[in-house]
């Protein structure tokens, strides 16, 4: 019997990955929003706390409401659209209430003492599964100045800017924060002493250089170009020629402009304006950060480049203000990665193509899917492209490198004969063009050792998706300790994705999934003062349990390649 070992590729309608831009955006942080919900919820719940099982669950079938054919695609009428803003709002308010009332339950419990007077408890919340210390970031209503320390009185790397929205914010670098669990650290006034401003920033009259600690980037001032990407660690150049170059090109389909990418696109670019200002605009102990603007008419571009202390990710953001119609904006990165396959991140699993099609199928695969990431990598090293809300990528011509779709500005489909609460006058109006006004892209380059694999590239991919929460709360004497994480897993390639109360009755749901395509085991340690009653494996509707062996903390289990695996547990203290 004939096999296709393959994805079902449709070679048509590429152009639903990016069309309406916002709303790809909007349903990755709603996503990433309600994950975080419901660790804190199920965090609070484990301490006595209100799991707010009907608010979620209402939340989740919004959230899949605008996941529907045509209108996450952004082939549906402008009054979809209208009603999905409206809808996403209220998503992202009341996912945010509900994180917030977990974590004040939560916070009455914890010790949150400082070790001295005049300072503020921080309560940092981990909704993923493994320990962290990416950048922790917080608005603030002035500059400070501002000093955080650990629970050890150390003095912590700390930044007060504006992030690109113009927003002030206090930035800091943790110590390591639990998986699934909280950390505690103090916030005082006065200025930081003894750490290094980090990354460095040096100019010349051609070029300016930020490096840290790990990697070193150049960007040329003339084109606003990234032309060095330098991993000190590694003792390799990962760029090829110039990068973070916007692309343009007009995209006329003949026949569903919203859903379809033309075919001949590239073959119609549309110049992009210059440079018109670069600076340094923010330098400390926590960032240095470029701008780089760029005045057209009637569109215009907003460049951020910023490096991170002691991190090797680079991170690219673009402000656009889009009244080109007709239109299809890449974001272009050359890498010297010359690999026979670039994976790209899927629903809870990883697909590998072709950098060098040779058959007439994997040819048609002009424009791809991935979720947070895409990777060109071989067994010595590789550069990951992180992404928040994209979801449709190209390579360039010689495979070695990313074109990231930013925006596709279409003409809305028109609404069938007798729609119902739609404008019928529609056939009398012109047609609507979508994606015009404000759009952002946030984008990351992670050079690394070793293959995706090794290099677990996935554990990037979901901390560039899902901040941390960071709240201000009162200090005072607590029955929890100032640090805890609920849940560990040791596996060499599974990971904990999801933590929720089970819909049935009061155990725990804890969903496994593994990253990296190859058969594991894992084992799943609760933190004291929790004891493991009892443990199984169900479906993923929770039913037909079967039971799992364990001890009082402990229970170990296989993990088929890419498989999602479901364990319900009751913990008592």
């Amino acid at each position: 019997v004939p096999t296709w070992n393959d994805e079902m590729y449709l070679e048509y309608h590429q152009g639903v990955m990016t069309t309406h831009e916002w709303i790809k955006r909007a349903n990755r942080k709603a996503e990433a929003m309600l994950r975080t919900a419901e660790a804190a919820a199920s965090a609070a719940f484990l301490f006595g706390g209100r799991y707010p099982m009907a608010e979620l669950v209402k939340l989740w079938k919004i959230t899949l409401l605008n996941q529907f054919h045509d209108i996450l695609p952004g082939s549906s009428i402008p009054e979809v659209y209208k009603d999905a803003r409206a809808d996403h709002k209220q998503i992202q308010d009341q996912a945010e209430k509900l994180t917030t009332d977990s974590l004040d339950f939560l916070a009455a419990r914890i010790n949150t003492t400082p070790p001295r007077d005049n300072l503020g408890p921080l309560l940092v919340f981990n909704p993923l599964g493994w320990d962290r210390s990416d950048v922790v970031k917080m608005p603030v209503k002035d500059q400070g100045p501002y000093i955080v320390y650990n629970q050890d009185w150390k003095e912590l790397p700390t930044q007060t800017a504006a992030d690109e929205e113009g927003k002030l914010c206090l930035y800091f670098l943790p110590d390591m924060v639990p998986g699934l669990g909280w950390k505690t650290f103090f916030l005082g006034a006065g200025h930081p002493s003894g750490i290094p401003s980090r990354p460095l920033v040096s100019q010349t009259s051609t070029s300016i250089t930020m490096e840290n600690q790990l990697v070193s980037i150049s960007v040329d001032k003339k084109t606003g170009l990234l032309n060095s990407l330098y991993d000190k660690r590694l003792q390799k150049e990962f760029i090829k020629r110039p990068s973070f170059k916007i692309l343009a090109f007009t995209d006329i389909d003949k026949v569903y402009t919203a859903w379809n990418i033309a075919d001949d696109y590239y073959k119609m670019p549309v110049p992009v304006p210059e440079v018109t200002s670069i600076k340094v605009d923010s330098q400390g102990a926590v960032f240095a950060r470029i701008l780089i603007e760029r005045k057209g008419d009637p569109t215009s571009f907003k460049q951020w480049i910023t490096l991170f202390s002691n991190s090797p990710l680079v991170q690219f953001t673009t402000q656009t203000d889009m009244h080109w119609h007709m239109t299809l904006v890449k974001v272009e990165f050359n890498t010297t990665m010359q690999t026979e396959k670039v994976a790209a991140d899927i629903p809870y699993a990883v697909i590998e193509r072709s950098t060098h099609p040779k058959v007439a199928w994997d040819a048609a695969r002009t424009e791809m899917p991935c979720q947070k990431w895409a990777d060109l990598s071989n067994d010595r090293e590789g550069i990951a492209l992180l992404n928040f809300g994209k979801y449709g990528f190209s390579l360039n011509q010689d495979g070695a490198g990313f074109r990231m779709s930013i925006i596709k500005a279409a003409k809305h489909p028109k609404p069938i004969p007798n729609a119902r609460q739609v404008n019928i006058a529609f056939d009398l109006l012109p047609t609507l063009d979508t994606d015009q006004g404000e759009h952002w892209a946030h984008l990351a380059l992670l050079p690394h050792a070793k293959n995706w694999r090794d290099a677990q590239v996935y554990r990037a991919g979901y901390e560039f998706n899902t901040p941390m929460a960071v709240y201000s709360v009162p200090a005072h004497q607590g029955e929890l300790p100032p640090a805890l994480g609920l849940l560990s897993l040791d596996s060499p390639s599974a990971y904990i994705a999801g933590l929720k109360r089970a819909e049935d009755d009061d155990s725990l749901v804890v969903r496994v999934v593994e990253s990296v395509g190859r058969d594991t085991s894992a084992s799943l340690k609760t933190a004291k003062p929790f004891k493991l009653l009892e443990a199984a494996e169900t479906d993923l509707l929770e039913l037909n349990p079967k039971p799992l062996k364990h001890d009082a903390q402990t229970v170990s289990f296989p993990v088929g390649h890419f498989e999602i695996k479901t364990l319900k547990l009751k913990l008592s203290k």
